[in-house]
Formats: structure tokens, C-alpha cells, sequence
């Protein structure tokens, strides 16, 4: 009988063929069939071994792609919007703007978990401790920083255009002049969270309990 070329065996085969092989009769191919197998094993192992669990958390230049994206989806479309209805010579232009924005984020990630440019760049959000789809409190929570930074802004304006501020003293011009560096530290901040920790969670991902990994 000739001896079966185990070597051309896939790993089901060489299991099955050594659970049925007569080890008294066949000693020579039961050793093969160990070997064959240990060597399986070894190779998946190092295989294991070689794959950083952390891997699908790397996300920051896929981030950073996204926003850009987004950025350039956004723009095409406000565009748009502003030829169509003629909003940009509108004084409340740049907090409408602001105020799309923030709901296009919040609504995409509460539905999705993902931009349009998260889904280009194959990024997504999801609750960091069960890996499920986040809620929209979550995706709201993401965002709480500029959703409150523009409700500020548009309160100011706001008491402006009303008539209820008739200038810009010198307290509110400092106060805004601090609002603005206030947000330029946030920011800052975000990315150096998000390149100091293993999940390259931001500080916007903490507050949420979120955590954005790669497809």
C-alpha cells in the first residue's frame, strides 16, 4: 500500500487521518501525521504571536484622513446649500454653519458610528468596553465640547445683533480672547491624549466612553 503524502494534507485532513490511522500497524505515519501537526500548530502560534492585539487601535492618521475628508464633504455641501438658499449673507452664516457641522457628526455616529469620512478611511466608533454600536447620548457626549462652544458663540452674537451689547469692552474682549486660546488648548490637548494612550482614545472618547478602531 503506498504511504499517503501527508504533506499535501490540509490542517482537517492530517487531524482526521490521525485520529483513524492504526498506530501499531502504522507507526512510521502516525509520527508523521504528529510532526506534520505540531508544525501547524508551531506556525499558528507564532502566527498568534505576531499579531499585535492593539493593531486595530491605531487610528490617528486614519482619523486625521477622515477629518479631512469630511471636511472637503462639508464644505461642498454648504456651499451648495448657501447658493440654493442664499443663507451666506445671512449675519447668523457662521453659526449656522458650526451648527450643521455638529449635527452631521452627532447624527453619522449615532446612526453609523462613522462620517462619511471615517467610512472612506475604514475607521469606526464604537462603546469602548463592549466594542458595540455607541448610542446618540454617546455621540452627543463626543462632541459636548464644541456643541458648547457654539451655543457660547451664538449667545454672544446673539446679544450683539440684539442690540444688548452695543460694543466690545474691554472684559469681553478679553473673555472671548481666553474663550479662543481656551479651545486651541482643547484641541491640543486631544491629540496628545490620543497619541499617549494603547487605544489612541481622545479626551472626547473618555467622556463618551468611546473608542474608534479600524474596520
Amino acid at each position: 500500500m503506498d504511504t499517503p503524502e501527508y504533506s499535501r494534507y490540509t490542517f482537517d485532513e492530517l487531524v482526521e487521518a490521525r485520529e483513524s490511522v492504526d498506530r501499531t500497524l502504522y507507526p512510521q505515519r502516525a509520527a508523521q501525521l504528529d510532526r506534520l501537526l505540531n508544525t501547524f500548530s508551531h506556525d499558528e502560534q507564532q502566527h498568534s504571536d505576531e499579531t499585535d492585539p492593539l493593531d486595530k487601535y491605531k487610528t490617528f492618521g486614519p482619523r486625521v484622513g477622515a477629518m479631512i475628508v469630511d471636511s472637503l464633504i462639508t464644505a461642498i455641501g454648504l456651499g451648495v446649500l448657501s447658493l440654493l438658499t442664499g443663507f451666506k449673507e445671512s449675519p447668523w452664516f457662521w453659526w449656522i454653519d458650526s451648527a450643521i457641522l455638529i449635527a452631521y457628526a452627532v447624527i453619522m455616529h449615532g446612526l453609523y458610528g462613522q462620517t462619511l469620512g471615517k467610512m472612506v478611511t475604514g475607521v469606526k466608533v464604537l462603546d469602548e468596553k463592549t466594542e458595540s454600536a455607541i448610542t446618540f447620548a454617546q455621540a452627543a457626549l463626543r462632541d459636548c465640547v464644541p456643541i458648547m462652544s457654539t451655543l457660547v458663540i451664538i449667545i454672544v452674537a446673539s446679544l450683539l445683533q440684539w442690540g444688548v451689547i452695543t460694543n466690545i469692552s474691554g472684559w469681553l474682549e478679553m473673555g472671548l480672547m481666553m474663550f479662543t486660546w481656551s479651545l486651541l488648548v482643547w484641541h491640543l490637548l486631544e491629540v496628545i491624549s490620543m497619541l499617549t494612550n494603547q487605544k489612541r482614545r481622545a479626551i472626547h472618547d473618555y467622556i463618551a466612553g468611546t473608542v474608534v478602531i479600524k474596520e
